[in-house]
């Protein structure tokens, strides 16, 4: 066994052929440390640890002391160019000396029977997480990371699973975002091996199956249907000018049955609006339904004049929709009626746009613009 003051790793990799303890400071900075059980990476009660990254860390065990009542250990772990780091959160019953070993280990862990709120635990990797002295922890929680490989497609469903022997016990959490992020369990008081998992089964609260919006005599008539309303509260109806900063209309009840149909009526003025709506279930969560738009009759969002394009081959479009004004760049298309592609381009949107699209012969044409995930259509004539 050797012991150090501190150690410093800035290489490619290193192999502990012997057990080694640092008292001070262990300082990750390049370089991955290779460890085993007979060849174990000790901190003492009083070290700490420096850097950790994705070209930095341990793979195998690594034990870290604590001598305190409470107290927060960080583990710089990974296993084959994945670095998981793991972060335990501990009160102890007695500020004894107690060694918490942490081992990133590849592939699934041994079958074990899931708990009736868990469908799935991942096979991609699992940990184990061992303590010197179990009598001496009060209460635990941990955090665990993960990555792109860790296929997290949901992190709302996220959960960690730790297994008591023969079954797996879902210790909760949610994750924080994909495709990487972290999660932190529930509180425990044993340890053992430690995976990711997935909750059973989820409830979207809305199922959303149109809205839609129409101008009528000065007042704007939305209608939205859902499906499948689960622990839905209400909708909340909110309109725009500029696609940017949205103010609310009005709340509507969630009726939480199989199919529902609503209606809401606004009489707001501007000549483009963008409505959309915001679900908010009962347990805090919530979605929103798609963007849609509408202009009031005569106003003239977006127009085209195309007389000179036959002779000239430059088609003038005229934007006033903010919505389209605000982005970086807009696709533009004309088609003659058979819905042949006759010219296709891009550009920055501006007030009045001149488009090159080649010599037209006399017709019906529709121009259409996409703007972000909107589509326009908007139909001209050339003479």
């Amino acid at each position: 066994a050797q012991n150090f003051f501190n150690l410093a790793m800035n290489g490619v990799a290193a192999l502990l052929q012997v057990p080694v303890t640092v008292q001070n400071n262990l300082a990750l900075t390049a370089g991955i440390i290779n460890t085993s059980a007979t060849a174990l990476l000790t901190t003492g009660s009083a070290a700490t640890i420096t850097g950790g990254s994705s070209t930095a860390y341990v793979s195998g065990p690594l034990r870290r002391n604590l001598d305190a009542i409470s107290g927060t250990l960080a583990f710089p772990v990974g296993k084959s160019n994945a670095y998981r780091p793991v972060v335990l959160t501990l009160t102890q019953a007695a500020a004894s000396a107690t060694g918490y070993t942490v081992e990133v280990i590849d592939g699934p862990a041994p079958v074990r029977t899931l708990p009736p709120t868990l469908a799935s635990v991942s096979a991609v990797r699992h940990l184990n997480i061992t303590c010197s002295n179990n009598s001496n922890v009060a209460s635990a929680s941990v955090q665990l990371s993960y990555g792109a490989d860790d296929l997290v497609t949901d992190p709302a469903v996220l959960r960690i699973a730790k297994s008591n022997g023969s079954a797996w016990e879902d210790i909760g959490g949610s994750g924080t975002s994909i495709p990487a992020g972290t999660i932190t369990s529930t509180g425990f008081s044993t340890f053992s091996d430690f995976v990711l998992a997935r909750d059973i089964i989820v409830l979207l609260p809305v199922k959303w199956i149109s809205f839609t919006a129409v101008e009528k005599s000065g007042v704007t008539q939305l209608r939205w249907e859902t499906a499948d309303e689960y622990n839905a509260s209400h909708f909340d109806i909110e309109v725009s000018e500029d696609g940017n900063n949205w103010i609310k209309k009005g709340t509507v009840a969630a009726r939480n049955a199989q199919r529902n149909v609503y209606t809401f009526e606004d009489r707001s003025q501007a000549a483009v609006r963008m409505y959309r709506l915001l679900q908010q279930d009962l347990d805090g969560r919530y979605s929103y339904s798609p963007v849609i738009r509408v202009a009031a009759p005569g106003s003239r969002d977006i127009s085209v004049n195309g007389s000179q394009a036959a002779h000239s081959g430059i088609l003038l479009i005229f934007i006033r929709d903010p919505l389209v004004l605000q982005q970086q760049d807009i696709n533009i298309m004309v088609l003659d009626l058979y819905g042949r592609i006759v010219y296709q381009g891009s550009g920055r949107p501006s007030n009045v746009m001149r488009v090159p699209c080649g010599m037209l012969t006399a017709g019906r044409y529709m121009l259409v613009i996409q703007s972000g995930r909107d589509h326009i259509h908007k139909s001209f004539m050339t003479q």
